[in-house]
Formats: structure tokens, C-alpha cells, sequence
């Protein structure tokens, strides 16, 4: 029980400050886009879009290597490139490189979220028992709701008293607290052993499947049109 509460605290505790800097970056990076004006506006469209890509086509594969690799691994050292990423574009801060750095790293942090968010739902049952689950989603979207309305003020404030660097630099460290709680949690309920030819096999054929979804799934094929074509 003492390892189970344990780790409901770090599941609870990494997810909230991990999304404060997710909240933290777009809020930051998108007033400071808007400042620049005219220019702003192409810059935003570029940062949105390639974001939104990045997103839709690797959503479909971050569920199938949650499912067949270590899910503590892949939330801890997503977080702590997330982190790493960060602090690295608030030091480039104001170079000319800045707003190509930042869409990078955008994008980074969409490929990273891609594999992050399946692998922390599909964590759970690992560290937690069966009748707790439930109570432990309740809570995570209550942190979630609870972040989502406070962020845009806390964001608002950081980003005056310190500036876009200074907000990335508290997102970078956001992103490495979480990782180190992640990386405390300690699993209650490991998965059976698998052959390792077996899961790579395994992951082959679910790509090959989310490609065939993809393809004859018309609305998402039409909206990856449209995101490419902009």
C-alpha cells in the first residue's frame, strides 16, 4: 500500500508539472509570436502546422511502443529531452536562430508527446492496483481541467516578470522535475515476458495497421491533405 500511494503522488505530481510546461511553452511562444506582428502571424501559422502534423501522423504509432516497451523509460526520458530541449532554446534566446530553433523544438516536443501520453495512460495499471485505476484517471483529469484554467495566468505572469527566455528556462526545469519523478515510480504489476523477436514483429504489424487506417480512413487522410497542402 505505502508503494502504491507512492507512486499515485508521482503519477499525479509528474503529470501536473509536466503539462504546466507544455502550457507554459505554447503560452510563452505564442505572445511572443504575437508581438512580432505581421511577420508573427506567418511564423504561427508554420509553428501550428507543423505541430499539428507531427501530432496526427505519430499519435498513431505512440500507442503501439507504449505497448511493447518499458512505459517508465519512454515518460522519463521524454520528459528529460523535453527538458533538455527547452533550456537549450531559452539560451539561444534572442539569437537570429531563435524562431527557427523554437519550431524545432516544437515539433520535438509533438514527437515526444506522441510517444509520452499513451505510454503515461498505459503506466498506470502497472503501478497501481486494478481497483484504484479508475480513482487515479478521475484525479489526472482533474489535474488536468485544474491546470488548464490556472496555466494561462501563471503563464501570463512568468512571461512578464520574465520574458520568453525566462519562461522556457522555467519550462525546461518543469520538464526535468517531472522526468525525475518518473523516473521514481516503481512498478507493482510488470507485463509478462515477451520474445523479442515477437514485439518487434508486433510493432511492425501495428505500424503497417495504423498506415492502413490512415489510408482508408478518408476524413484523416483529407485532413493531412489540407495540414500539408497549407
Amino acid at each position: 500500500m505505502k508503494k502504491e500511494r507512492k507512486n499515485i503522488f508521482l503519477l499525479l505530481s509528474a503529470k501536473v508539472i509536466s503539462n504546466i510546461g507544455d502550457n507554459f511553452f505554447d503560452f510563452s511562444n505564442n505572445t511572443w509570436i504575437a508581438s512580432l506582428g505581421a511577420k508573427g502571424q506567418k511564423i504561427l501559422t508554420i509553428y501550428q502546422i507543423t505541430e499539428s502534423i507531427t501530432g496526427i501522423v505519430l499519435n498513431v504509432f505512440g500507442g503501439v511502443f507504449a505497448d511493447n516497451y518499458n512505459r517508465k523509460k519512454i515518460i522519463t526520458i521524454t520528459d528529460l529531452i523535453a527538458g533538455v530541449a527547452c533550456l537549450v532554446l531559452s539560451i539561444v534566446y534572442p539569437t537570429k536562430f531563435f524562431v527557427f530553433a523554437m519550431i524545432l523544438v516544437n515539433i520535438i516536443l509533438a514527437i515526444l508527446s506522441s510517444f509520452r501520453s499513451p505510454a503515461y495512460k498505459s503506466i498506470i495499471p502497472n503501478t497501481v492496483h486494478k481497483d484504484k485505476i479508475v480513482k487515479v484517471n478521475s484525479n489526472l483529469e482533474i489535474c488536468n481541467q485544474l491546470v488548464s484554467v490556472s496555466s494561462p495566468v501563471i503563464s501570463l505572469i512568468a512571461y512578464k516578470v520574465f520574458g520568453i527566455g525566462g519562461a522556457l528556462l522555467i519550462d525546461g526545469i518543469s520538464f526535468l522535475i517531472s522526468a525525475l519523478l518518473n523516473n521514481c515510480l516503481q512498478v507493482i504489476h510488470k507485463k509478462s515476458d515477451e520474445n523479442i523477436r515477437h514485439i518487434k514483429n508486433k510493432i511492425i504489424k501495428n505500424i503497417i495497421e495504423g498506415i492502413e487506417y490512415i489510408t482508408k480512413n478518408s476524413q484523416v487522410a483529407i485532413l493531412l491533405i489540407v495540414l500539408i497542402s497549407c
